[in-house]
């Protein structure tokens, strides 16, 4: 494994789940509109809430399911690697807990929607009153 790392799951448990890191679109017969549609994926098992993966796959996994997912530890003593995943952890995190208005209370879920709302719904409104 390329730069293995521990993955730590909430409530996965004893089962498998599937990381998909590609999907193809192939031609498909005479129709040139007609494709199949093909995924390319790795399984990794979670035993007692945890599993080891590579880096690679951990991260499109905390990505997906920040909420769910969190890297604990790099299973070699890399200080890029170390900082790589508190990087990745954060980022992770504020996407967890998502992107609140402090004027409205309303939540969104990237920064660039909440800089949108702030400033259509709000700032906005004060320019015309």
């Amino acid at each position: 494994m390329n730069n293995p790392v521990l993955v730590q799951s909430k409530t996965v448990n004893n089962r498998a789940i599937s990381v998909v890191f590609q999907v193809v679109e192939m031609p498909y017969g005479d129709d040139p509109t007609a494709k199949d549609i093909r995924t390319l994926s790795r399984t990794y098992t979670f035993e007692n809430f945890e599993a080891r993966m590579p880096i690679k796959m951990a991260k499109i996994l905390v990505k997906e399911h920040p909420e769910e997912f969190s890297i604990i530890k790099p299973l070699n003593h890399d200080p890029e690697l170390e900082k790589e995943i508190a990087e990745l952890m954060g980022v992770a995190k504020r996407k967890a807990e998502g992107y609140n208005c402090d004027r409205c209370g309303r939540s969104f879920k990237s920064s660039g929607a909440l800089q949108l709302h702030i400033y259509n719904g709000h700032i906005k409104k004060e320019k015309k009153q």
